[in-house]
């Protein structure tokens, strides 16, 4: 979009306005084809602050369908896991009530299978420097000594703690019990 200066009119009375603040004016320029190069930039800087502006709206627009399809997915999730739980629970209670036999520990039915899995014995440390002073004296081969301060290593703990059943409580420490997990995959 080009302009000559011929075509560019204006108040006179508003010119000496805008010469005052230092604009680069059309009206102003030494030469025609600087008086084009003024009017062209200017309108495409007017044209820049437009698509600016537009951006900035379109930016605007997709945080909030963002956070719209967030919330529905959010919702939709929920309600998907409220379901899911009820069923699985209910399957749960029909296994529980009607176990499997013999030695093996799930049924395996047209639309899938029902069990239980063993989730293995598991160590908790509730009081480390307690545990760590315990371990030092009882149970020498379960405490690393990095150079800061020493710390016992549960995976050892619990490959000691199986070759000495007898050891009772153990200071800064808690065994959780293995027990059988329930499990439902469908087919």
């Amino acid at each position: 979009m080009t302009s000559s200066p011929s075509s560019l009119t204006g108040d006179t009375e508003f010119v000496p306005d805008l010469v005052r603040v230092e604009y680069d004016l059309p009206e102003l320029a030494d030469s025609a084809a600087e008086a084009d190069a003024l009017a062209t930039a200017n309108a495409y800087l007017g044209a820049l602050r437009q698509v600016e502006a537009d951006e900035a709206s379109a930016e605007a627009e997709l945080r909030a369908t963002i956070a719209l399809l967030t919330g529905r997915h959010t919702d939709r999730m929920a309600a998907l896991a409220a379901r899911a739980t009820y069923l699985r629970d209910v399957l749960e209670r029909v296994y529980r009530a009607f176990p499997a036999t013999g030695k093996a520990k799930s049924r395996k039915l047209l639309a899938g299978t029902l069990g239980t899995r063993t989730k293995p014995a598991r160590w908790q440390v509730d009081d480390a420097e307690a545990l760590v002073a315990w371990a030092q004296e009882t149970a020498p081969s379960a405490v690393s000594l990095p150079s800061v301060k020493p710390r016992v290593l549960v995976s050892d703990l619990a490959e000691w703690a199986s070759r000495h059943p007898d050891v009772g409580e153990v200071p800064g420490a808690h065994c959780e019990p293995a027990t059988d997990e329930f499990f439902a995959r469908p087919a």
